[in-house]
């Protein structure tokens, strides 16, 4: 059986989900998995397929909470997730986003918007007064949904002490958590189970998440999926023929996992795979941290593959495979990642530039320095005498003059700037900008 997201498709093979994409319209009869189904009803368009797809999986996990589990050290395992969509401004990160919430059930409890950690706490806390003073918990289960975290929970402290509060309430617990602050006195959560599923953009991601975030608690606990502008332009989403009765199928799996009860178990061939992998796995050097928590997602992922099937709690062989596979997969941007949260603003806003330029193929002085500027990235002093001579420096890009005198940057694509590299500025700068430009 081969499982795997491959670039914007979820293939299979061999029996499994339905035992066919799904995707391609060669099917001969619909896919039972959820996953196919839905990847099927998400119109064609220039949202990364890997966003639709993760963006499922929060869906699936909040529609369970910790109704299901995997015992685990004597201790329930639940499928809870934490899930980031990241990539450019317009990419499509809030339309995933959007798509997967009209799926949302009142027994999801969906809480979409902006918060800080205090005032999800008091949410989450909230319940009906008892006459001794406690309170009946409602809300402790929460499918928690934020399509820009630069708007939803800003940078700085407030965003440093809700990233430590996902931290802390990641792994639901069995035992009354208590929270106290001297102005809303004591909280006390019940069964908490969070599920995050959230969209940011690269900026973000490095102002607000330093390494010791990064490389601490909180990234291993996340899965962060990262996509691009699309290649190709779609005028208009282009939707299946059947995509209302996909949609009223969807609906009614949702419907039908939020019923879902029990423990999962493990079908012998599967322990066997889990237990291999465990043991056989490289983990390099600086990778401890994402390691120690690998098997954890594997198991939650596997349970929601397994889910997808159907309603068993039986993990088969081809869950633990797929599960291994698609982390294995969103875990190639760990690298990555770890550069971004370290580099300078600098480096941060060349990066940008070349994206930027690389999207478009040739633009003009004023709109890179808007660009820019409207990202919190440069202005027109830096521009001139630490962002301009520095992406030149790359070799990616040079400059052309326009008829009036003007400068315009053409992507070259060459050498690509390290993460970590500040390179010296030399005498490829071509024609100065103009402040008329």
């Amino acid at each position: 059986m081969d499982t795997r997201l491959s670039g914007t498709r979820l293939r299979t093979g061999g029996g499994g989900f339905g035992g066919n994409d799904g995707l391609n319209g060669s099917h001969e009869r619909m896919p039972d998995d959820f996953f196919s189904l839905y990847l099927r009803h998400a119109p064609t368009m220039e949202v990364p397929r890997a966003f639709h797809f993760w963006a499922a999986m929060s869906l699936l996990a909040a529609s369970v909470a910790d109704r299901v589990w995997l015992e685990k050290l004597k201790t329930p395992l639940p499928p809870n997730l934490y899930v980031i969509l990241l990539g450019p401004s317009a990419v499509g990160k809030g339309t995933a986003i959007d798509v997967a919430t009209k799926f949302a059930t009142p027994r999801m409890n969906l809480y979409a918007g902006s918060t800080t950690a205090p005032a999800l706490i008091d949410y989450m806390a909230a319940g009906a007064s008892r006459p001794d003073g406690t309170r009946t918990v409602e809300n402790s289960r929460v499918w928690l949904v934020m399509s820009e975290l630069a708007k939803n929970i800003g940078s700085g402290e407030v965003a440093d002490d809700f990233i430590k509060f996902l931290t802390d309430y990641y792994t639901p617990s069995v035992v009354p958590r208590r929270k106290g602050t001297r102005t809303h006195g004591q909280r006390v959560l019940h069964g908490h189970c969070l599920n995050w599923l959230a969209g940011t953009v690269p900026e973000w991601f490095r102002r607000a998440l330093g390494p010791d975030v990064i490389e601490g608690g909180f990234m291993p606990r996340s899965l962060v999926v990262r996509g691009g502008y699309a290649k190709a332009r779609v005028y208009e989403p282009e939707y299946p023929s059947d995509y209302l009765t996909l949609v009223a199928h969807l609906r009614e799996r949702v419907e039908e996992l939020a019923d879902v009860r029990g423990e999962f178990s493990f079908a012998p061939d599967a322990k066997d795979t889990d237990r291999a992998w465990y043991l056989t796995r490289d983990i390099p050097p600086g990778r401890e941290p994402w390691a120690y928590r690998e098997h954890d997602l594997v198991l939650k992922l596997a349970m929601l593959l397994a889910l997808s099937d159907g309603p068993s709690l039986v993990i088969q062989q081809l869950h633990i495979v797929g599960a291994q596979r698609l982390l294995k997969q969103v875990n190639r941007n760990l690298s990555d990642l770890v550069s971004l949260a370290s580099t300078s603003p600098r480096t941060q806003a060349v990066h940008a530039a070349l994206d930027y330029v690389k999207s478009f193929g040739r633009v003009t002085h004023s709109q890179l320095l808007k660009m820019l500027t409207n990202r919190g990235l440069g202005n027109a002093d830096t521009m001139k005498r630490e962002i301009r001579p520095t992406l030149l420096q790359t070799r990616q890009v040079r400059t052309d003059s326009t008829p009036r005198g003007g400068v315009v940057y053409v992507w070259a694509g060459r050498r690509r700037l390290s993460a970590t590299s500040e390179p010296e500025p030399d005498d490829l700068a071509g024609p100065e900008p103009t402040d008329t430009e």
